[in-house]
Order: structure tokens, then sequence, then C-alpha cells
């Protein structure tokens, strides 16, 4: 039986010692004498001895218990907390996605009554920041201000694939004290012995999520650490050897065309890069992503979907109007599926277009004019929201592209950089080889974001909602205010397909700031917008 009892450390000293030397603190003081035990000759791990033999006994080491080292645990794996024997050992009563089942033996029983939520959680956010053996990587007193005094509530855990379907990856949580905002890159490993054909990918994110983009490594992400890597100063632009997967702004599941599939090889190695602010300043915010991956279990889509992510890092941009020319330059046919830009806040247009076999400009294919889900031709770049193209027909690219983008640059000069206050030009698709047969109809049940916009933003007095329905829907209006308080529950019944508009009056919205529209589609939240009261 495993004994763990903690006791609380002192604020004073959570803030001068390294992360590691407080949860050493807390097994010196309460682990039974001797070590931690499944039974009274079978150590988990012991104790008793220095920080660096508590610290070699634990991290990458493997568990006792036969289930769990079939399962490929260890008793902490850094950056993979799920992956962590020591954390279902102490934590299945902190959350439910740590839940045990028999095979793995009794939990820590003493610990049941005993154990502090926040001395759990400061395990969890050690080994999610890599298990790192020295520096203070984790704010734990805003851990024992969360448990102790509350916040948002956590994400509630979404359906999980059955294991012959797919599986579910967690990002989280992160804690973020109030108006923080942090944007972090952590590596996921598969471990999968078989090439995994993946023709869904279903994201569910927290409500102040910015972004969460979904890269693959070509190879296995050997020389970058893992745990959390802040960005931009612990990340390599695009986290190395990597290409763009999928892309996340809201709850959203993207099924790839019939046939196609991406094929991730064996020990596939993703990177997830997760943007997130706190727009409360009064509530913490632990923020989550889950991610459902769905695998092609009938064999049907053979034809192999890439993506592919193009970066023109040499860039040097004066004041005033700026405009550059690059190529994407391959030839063999592609059949582009999807197209998307990114520009940061001085970018004022991007367009792609096919090249000829001679090398000259072709026809255009993306316009960076279109709102964000490319459904009418706004006048501008939106930079925080560009347009994501989906085609339908692919259409064939056997030449390269040629794509262009232009800046008002408001400084003395800019450069290639991560930050908002840098630059980018880039673009990402996806591509099959071989033309695809047809593509789906879009299903009666569900109603894509691209299909609704919000006007204007900011606002004054109010805003529309404009809806576009391609099919008989129950829709309903959400409204929220920064701290998560809903304001406004508005129900339209079902529509009619066609265009709908609605009016919100800022009446609802007594103060100027940051208010949160969610518009549910059938009962699922399609879109979460940011919207601004002025």
């Amino acid at each position: 039986m495993v004994f763990f009892v903690f006791i609380a450390t002192s604020m004073a000293a959570a803030k001068s010692q390294s992360t590691f030397r407080l949860i050493y603190d807390l097994f010196r003081a309460n682990c039974s004498s001797g070590g931690c035990h499944v039974s009274a000759s079978n150590p988990i791990f012991n104790a008793e001895g220095s920080e660096s033999d508590l610290y070699a006994s634990l991290v990458n080491a493997l568990p006792v218990n036969p289930t769990a080292r079939a399962k490929g645990y260890k008793l902490v794996d850094p950056g993979h907390p799920y992956n962590s024997f020591l954390l279902y050992k102490i934590g299945s009563d902190l959350d439910p996605y740590l839940t045990l089942g028999p095979e793995f033996g009794e939990r820590t029983p003493q610990a049941h009554s005993t154990l502090n939520d926040y001395d759990i959680e400061l395990v969890r956010q050690w080994i999610l920041m890599g298990a790192p053996q020295t520096g203070n990587k984790v704010n734990y007193p805003l851990l024992v201000e969360y448990y102790t005094q509350g916040g948002f509530d956590m994400l509630p855990i979404p359906a999980t694939p059955s294991p012959l379907e797919g599986m579910q990856v967690r990002v989280g949580p992160i804690f973020l004290a109030p108006g923080e905002e942090v944007e972090w890159d952590i590596k996921q490993h598969l471990r999968n012995q078989n090439t995994l054909k993946v023709y869904r990918t279903e994201g569910f994110m927290s409500w102040q999520s910015h972004h969460m983009l979904l890269f693959k490594y070509n190879g296995d992400g050997s020389g970058v650490r893992e745990g959390l890597r802040r960005v931009p100063t612990e990340a390599f632009p695009f986290n190395g050897d990597v290409t763009l997967t999928g892309a996340w702004q809201n709850d959203d599941d993207f099924i790839l065309p019939e046939g196609t599939a991406f094929f991730w090889r064996p020990n596939t190695v993703l990177d997830f890069d997760y943007h997130i602010k706190n727009y409360s300043n009064t509530e913490i915010l632990p923020s989550d992503f889950y991610l459902n991956i769905y695998f092609d279990t009938s064999n049907t889509r053979n034809i192999e979907m890439h993506a592919k992510l193009v970066n023109n890092a040499a860039l040097l941009l004066f004041r005033g109007d700026n405009s550059r020319v690059a190529s994407e330059n391959f030839h063999e046919d592609r059949y582009i599926y999807m197209m998307s830009s990114h520009l940061h806040k001085w970018g004022t247009d991007f367009d792609v277009y096919l090249k000829n076999a001679d090398g000259s400009r072709g026809a255009q294919i993306y316009e960076g004019f279109f709102n964000e889900d490319y459904s009418f031709n706004q006048g501008y770049y939106d930079w925080e929201h560009p347009p994501i193209r989906y085609f339908n027909p692919m259409p064939k690219a056997s030449y390269g592209l040629e794509y262009t983008a232009r800046w008002n640059v408001g400084v003395p000069f800019v450069t290639f950089g991560l930050t908002a206050d840098d630059e980018m030009m880039l673009f990402t698709y996806l591509y099959t080889k071989e033309e695809v047969p047809q593509l789906p109809a879009a299903s009666p049940e569900r109603v894509e974001s691209s299909q609704i916009t919000l006007s204007p933003n900011p606002f004054t007095t109010g805003f529309h909602v404009d809806l576009h329905l391609d099919h008989a829907a129950k829709t309903t209006i959400e409204l929220r205010d920064v701290p998560g308080k809903k304001i406004m529950t508005h129900e339209c019944g079902l529509l009619q397909p066609g265009n709908h508009q609605m009016w919100i009056s800022s009446e609802l919205m007594p103060f100027s700031g940051i208010y949160f529209v969610i518009i549910r589609i059938n009962g699922e939240a399609v879109k979460t917008e940011k919207i601004t009261k002025i």
C-alpha cells in the first residue's frame, strides 16, 4: 500500500526555493519511514536520501506496477503528466482524468484525507514544466490561491474516442494569473507502433484561449527539450523541423475529405503551440486543451494528406508601405485542399497564385481581403483572423506557388519575429499528390463557424449577428462578460435555411470593454468571438 501525507509549505519558502525542493520537502516530511511503498518490502521510491537521490528515483524511473509498465508509464515522465504513474497514485481525487482502475493497485488512502489539492497540482505542474531538478518553474502561491479561494472552473472533460477508434491528448491545465497572457509549446509523444491514418481532429479549448496550433515533427523532435517551452524565448521559429497539421481558435472538429488521411508514421511526435490570455482582472484561469484524434479503422482512406508551412524569414521592412514577393517551388502535381496565411499587426494583404510552367504568375487562388471563413471579400486584411479557404474542387498546382504580402509599418523598421511587434510572411496549406475523387457534402447537423459574422467590432450602440444556414437548425446566442458570467441567452428557435440577422443592444452590456459572444447550433458551440464595446 502506498502512503503519502503532505503538508503545505510556507509561502515564503515557496518564493525562494526551487520547485523540486518544495516537492522534496513534502515527501521528506510526510512519506512513511523507509520510503513510500506498495508493500512493506517493495518501495516505489525512497524519500530518505538526498534531493538528488529522490530525483533519480522518480524521474524516468519505471513503476513497480506491471500494468503501468505495460502501458509505458514512468513514475515521472518529464513533460507528460498523464504518462506519469506517480500523479495517478496521488491525484485521483483531484481530477477525474487521473482516475485509476483496480489493476493499478490501491491509491494513497492516507493522502485521501490529508493531501492538499494544491500540493497535488504542484506535482502536476512540475511534471508539465519538464520535471526540472533546479529552478523555480511553478507559481506555487497561485495554485494555493486557486484551490483555497477559487477561480474559473476547469474545462469539462470531453468524451474520449474508444481505443479502437482513436485517442485523446490533453494539454493542461495551465494556470494564468488575472490579466496574464502566455504562449507555450509542448511536445507530445504518441508512442504509436504502427502508422496511423488520421482523418479527424476534434479540439476542445477553454473559452479564453487565443489559439492552439498543432505541429507534427518530421523527425523525432530530438534536440528540443520536454515540458512547456515559452514562446518566443524558449522555442525556435516553428518549433524546429515541423509541419502544421491543425489550428483552433475555438472548439472545432476538422474532418478530411473521403479517401484522404494524414499518415502518421510509427513514434509520431506532435508539438502544440498554445496561446492563452486571461481577460479577467480578478479570477485565476486554469486553461486546458483536449484533442480527440480519430483513426481510419476501415482502411478506406489511402490518399495521404500532406501539410506544408511556407515561411519567408528574410524580412526587413521600413516605415510606410512595403511589399514582398516569394515562391514555393516544386515540380509535381499537388491538389490543394486548404490554405491560410499569417502576418502580424502591420500586415495589410496576402495573396497566393499558381505558377505557370515557365515560372510566371498564373491564376490567383487566395485573396487576403476575404473574411475568416472565405465567404465574402470584406475589403481589408484582418491579421488577427486571416482567411481560411477550403477548396471544392481542389485546384491542381504543378509548377509551384507565388505568394505576395503587403505591410504599412508604423515604426522605423521591423524584422521577422514571433511576437506581434515583429513581422511574418508565411502561409500554410494542405494538399494531396493524387486527385481526390470527390469531397463529402456538408453534414445537415453541423453549421461551420465560417457562416457567422459579428459587426461592427468594436461597437457602441450594439452589433449584428449575421448567420447563414444551409440547413434548418436550432440556434442560440450566448453573451458572457470577461469573468465568464452569462449576461444573456437568446433562443432563436428553429431557423430555416438562408440568411438571418439578429441585433444585440449595448444596453445588455453596461460597461465598456471586452465581451464574448458564443453561437450554438443544434446545441454545439460553433463560434466564440471576442467583441469590444467602446
